[in-house]
Parts: structure tokens; sequence; C-alpha cells
């Protein structure tokens, strides 16, 4: 019985892609219809919501699928299997990230504590400049030897 019952919920809520795609689609739209035309107390707004709530399931259950089709296709490639099995590899792209990210980060709020003369954004600007570093440090030790390595994670608590 309780095999059955999850087959009937398979069914219902990881339906075929025919089906996914315009249940994404009538959910998002009977939403965008409910809030652009201000219709929060009526029976439109009842019955919407259901419908988005499913496609909203329907979405997020079908995930792992898409996860796992989308690595299968990156493994086929020959940068993308390097990136998914090589643990070195991903620290250093993720290293490379990182110190992109927050050097964006530090010229922004740089920019923005300037701008406005707020203290706040000037202090938010050096602790992002200092995580820059601590980034930089690591980057630049990154293809040392292996003790080396452990020395700057220590030196820099990461």
């Amino acid at each position: 019985m309780l095999v059955k019952a999850v087959v009937w919920l398979k069914k219902i809520f990881r339906p075929s892609k025919f089906w996914s795609i315009p249940i994404g689609i009538l959910g998002a739209s009977l939403l965008a219809f409910v809030f652009i035309a201000a219709l929060y107390e009526t029976i439109v707004c009842t019955l919407c919501y259901p419908i988005s709530l499913y496609a909203l399931s329907v979405l997020f259950l079908g995930i792992p699928d898409n996860i796992a089709t989308a690595k299968m296709i990156i493994s086929k490639n020959k940068f993308g299997a390097r990136y998914l099995n090589d643990a070195k590899l991903r620290a250093k792209l993720s290293l490379y990230q990182s110190f992109a990210v927050n050097l964006i980060f530090v010229i922004f709020y740089t920019y923005t504590s300037h701008h406005y003369h707020s203290t706040w954004f000037g202090a938010v600007a050096v602790y992002d400049a200092i995580l820059s570093f601590i980034r930089f440090i690591l980057l630049k030790n990154v293809r040392q030897n292996l003790e080396k390595e452990w020395q700057t994670y220590r030196l820099c608590g990461f």
C-alpha cells in the first residue's frame, strides 16, 4: 500500500517536462495577474495560491533530477570532468572567485562610503579589504609545497 502511495505521489509531484513547463508558467502568470491587478481578497486569489504552490513544488522536486542530468552532461566535457573530479582545481577556482567578489565589494563599498559620507560603508570596505588580503595570501601560496600551504592556512585561519 505504501509503495502505491509513493508511486502516486511521484506521478503527481514529478510530472514529465511536457507538463512541468506549462504548470510553472501558469502558476507564475496567475501570481503576476493577482499582484498586478491587486486582487488580494478575491476568489481568483484563493484559487491562484494553491496552483502556484503546486507549480513551485513541481519545480523544486524536479531539481535533483536536473542536477544529476547536468552533472552527466558536464562530465562528458574534458574540462567539466576535470572540474568535477579534481578537488584542488575546485578549491583554486573557488579562491579566485571569492577573491574577485571581495575586490568588487571593496570597490563598491569604498565608492559608496565616499559618495554618501558614511562611516559604516567605510568599515565594511575595510572588512572586505581584509578578506581580500587573506584570499590574496592564500592564492599567492597555493602553488607551493604542501607544508608551506598548511602554514599559510594556519596563518589566515582558513
